[in-house]
C-alpha cells in the first residue's frame, strides 16, 4: 500500500469547514500512498528551482485570510480541541487542524517509511500537529508549509515545546518555496482539494520529492462526481488521476469507513456541546 501516491501520497486533504458537514457524508474518506517513479528524468524537471521563503503575502479576501482568522479562533477554543481529542484519540500535545485520528497517524507514519535524518515535508501543515508527531516518532527533519501565516506562527511556537527540530514557512500547495528534490517524503492531510489548480499541486509534490520518495495524502473523494450537493472543489478530487499525471507509481487509494465514522461522531459531539 505504501508504494503509491495513492493512499497518503496523492490524496491530501484538509478537513472541510463545518458548513460542509452534509457534503462529507457523501464522500469516501480516502487514504493515498504513493512513490515517485525511479527514473533518470522527472516529469517536472523543467520547472525552475524555488528558494525556501519565509513569507508569502496572501491577496486581500483570499482563502488564506479566512484560515488566518480560523486558526486565530482555534487558539482560544479549548472546547474544540477537547472534542477532537476525544473522538480522534489524540493526545493533548497534538494540535490537530484536520480529522486524522491516532490510528491514521500510525498508518501514515508506517507508509512514509522515514528514517532518522531524512526530510519530511508537511504540506498544508496547519498548526503543525501531524508533522511534528511523525517527526518525533521517526527522527526525521520536518519542514512545514501552509498558506496561513497564523497557522505557521502557531506551529513555530509549538515545535520547541515538543523538543522537535522543525522549520515552518508560508507557502502554497502549488508553490511551496522549497528546493526541488529536497524531501524524502511528503504528508498532506485533508487539504489537496483547496488547491485552485489541483494538477499544479500534484506536480509540486513530485517536484520537491527525491526520486523514489513517498507521499501520503488523506482526503474525501466523491461517490459520484456529478453530485451537485457537494462543493465544486470536492467534486473534482481525483487522487489516482492527479498522482498518476504527476509521475507517481504504485498508487493505492483506500476507503477508511472507520475514519468517517469518527468524523460523524465528532460533529455530533460538537453540536451537543454547543451552548443553547
Amino acid at each position: 500500500m505504501l508504494d503509491a501516491p495513492d493512499p497518503p501520497i496523492g490524496a491530501a486533504t484538509r478537513s472541510a469547514p463545518s458548513g460542509h458537514l452534509r457534503a462529507q457524508l457523501w464522500m469516501i474518506c480516502a487514504c493515498c500512498l504513493g512513490r515517485l517513479k525511479d527514473m533518470s528524468w522527472s516529469p517536472v524537471s523543467t520547472l525552475p528551482r524555488r528558494t525556501h521563503t519565509d513569507h508569502v503575502e496572501p491577496e486581500p479576501g483570499s482563502l488564506a485570510e479566512y484560515f488566518d482568522s480560523w486558526y486565530a479562533d482555534m487558539a482560544g477554543s479549548p472546547v474544540k480541541d477537547a472534542i477532537q481529542r476525544r473522538h480522534l484519540g489524540l493526545p493533548p500535545h497534538l494540535l490537530s487542524t484536520s480529522l486524522l485520528g491516532w490510528e491514521g497517524i500510525a498508518e501514515a507514519t508506517s507508509a512514509l517509511r522515514l528514517s532518522a535524518g531524512s526530510t519530511l515535508v508537511d504540506l498544508a501543515c496547519g498548526r503543525g500537529g501531524y508533522g511534528l508527531e511523525i517527526a518525533a516518532r521517526t527522527g526525521a527533519r520536518l519542514a512545514g508549509v501552509d498558506f496561513s501565516a497564523e497557522a505557521v506562527r502557531q506551529a513555530r511556537e509549538q515545535a520547541p515545546r515538543l523538543g522537535v527540530a522543525a522549520e515552518f514557512c508560508v507557502g502554497d500547495l502549488a508553490a511551496t518555496g522549497l528546493h526541488a528534490d529536497s524531501a524524502n517524503a511528503v504528508l498532506c492531510v485533508d487539504a489537496i482539494h483547496f488547491a485552485p489548480q489541483p494538477d499544479a499541486a500534484y506536480r509540486e509534490i513530485a517536484r520537491i520529492l527525491t526520486s523514489g520518495g513517498r507521499a501520503v495524502l488523506t482526503c474525501w473523494e466523491p461517490l459520484a462526481r456529478g453530485d451537485e450537493r457537494l462543493p465544486e472543489r470536492l467534486r473534482r478530487v481525483d487522487l489516482r488521476g492527479g498522482l498518476t499525471a504527476a509521475g507517481f507509481a504504485g498508487i493505492e487509494v483506500c476507503d477508511r469507513p472507520g475514519w468517517r465514522a469518527s468524523e460523524r461522531a465528532m460533529w455530533g459531539g460538537s453540536r451537543r456541546a454547543r451552548p443553547r
